[in-house]
């Protein structure tokens, strides 16, 4: 038989912290807004009852004595608005017994490793741009590769976190 989900939890990032995936590393007015407009939509749904997590500093404390049946893991900022500690918050769920959506703690080592992702991609077959993978200060001395246009961005991130306009570059 089915587990019905009456209590669904929703987590999003802290807007208390900061947060480096933001412009000017705060959240905004646009933010906020997009925040209430999701409180809104989730609280139409009159048959479940949503609890909103938001407060980092007390989410696992909140989880523990809330235990929803389901959460909807919306913080694609990383605990503490940490973007490396985003894979604590499914593993924290699943310490817990709680079900959740997203991907889990396994999957997220990966995609935040834009190389991994890279090379996982090429052994399926997809198709992959040319890339110079620049480790450090060492790597810097040997000189650049003629791959020009190309678009600088961070290898520890995901989503589009740290690319921008001035992320392209054409010599």
């Amino acid at each position: 038989m089915a587990k019905t989900f009456h209590r669904i939890g929703v987590i999003t990032g802290d807007p208390r912290l900061t947060d480096p995936t933001k412009r000017n590393a705060q959240y905004n007015e646009e933010d906020t807004a997009t925040h209430n407009a999701m409180k809104a939509a989730f609280q139409e749904l009159s048959d479940y009852t949503f609890l909103f997590y938001d407060d980092h500093a007390r989410l696992f404390e909140q989880l523990q004595q809330d235990r929803p049946d389901l959460v909807v893991n919306f913080c694609d900022t990383g605990f503490r608005n940490v973007p490396a500690q985003e894979l604590n918050i499914p593993a924290y769920l699943e310490m817990l017994g709680i079900p959740y959506t997203g991907a889990p703690p396994s999957a997220m080592v990966i995609c935040f490793d834009k190389a991994i992702v890279r090379l996982v991609a090429q052994s399926h077959g997809v198709p992959v741009p040319r890339e110079f993978f620049i480790g450090g200060e060492a790597s810097l001395s040997e000189g650049l590769p003629d791959l020009y246009p190309a678009l600088i961005k961070p290898n520890a991130a995901d989503g589009s976190v740290g690319i921008t306009k001035d992320a392209v570059v054409r010599s």
